[in-house]
């Protein structure tokens, strides 16, 4: 028996739950991943201090989830993107490493982040529905309306950009 009551924001997060697992689920290919960002968002909204504010409990859990999963999907193809001898195996965190090491690694992925997010914006959205989203060129092409060669020179051009200005960073 609870002794404090608990607030109606997380009442309805409980209720919109599954729906949120279901999304995550099928958003990142992965149950377990999703599980975790379930509960992310869970302690986002517990942490949330204007409960009130919001008009449409629903459509805030979605958003907290789905900026959640896109910020899995940008360091997944961070990780899938930059392989083999891109990248420096200093550069991937490990508990045995030094904590500057570990600090340089994240400081790498947040710049990784900022040249993706300046990068054009058709540009940008046919690099993540390729590499981040895994999508097919020909399924591209159909959702941005170009054609597929056009998808390839993005894809080819974005990391391309990235890869120059990354060099640059290091």
């Amino acid at each position: 028996m609870h002794t404090t009551q608990e607030s109606p924001l997380l009442v309805s997060f409980i209720h919109h739950q599954n729906d949120l697992l279901k999304f995550l689920s099928f958003k990142l290919r992965c149950s377990e991943t999703a599980d975790d960002l379930v509960q992310e968002t869970y302690i986002r909204i517990a942490k949330y201090s204007e409960p009130e504010t919001i008009e449409n409990p629903r459509a805030f859990f979605f958003h907290i989830a789905n900026n959640l999963a896109l910020d899995h999907l940008r360091k997944r193809a961070f990780e899938d993107t930059f392989t083999g001898e891109e990248i420096d195996s200093a550069m991937v965190a490990s508990p045995e490493q030094e904590p500057a090491v570990t600090v340089n690694a994240i400081q790498q992925l947040e710049c990784l982040e900022r040249l993706i997010e300046e990068l054009p914006p058709v540009r940008r959205q046919v690099f993540l529905l390729s590499r981040v989203e895994g999508k097919n060129y020909k399924t591209i092409a159909q959702e941005c309306g170009i054609s597929e060669r056009t998808v390839e020179n993005h894809v080819y051009k974005a990391l391309k950009t990235l890869k120059t200005r990354f060099a640059d960073y290091e």
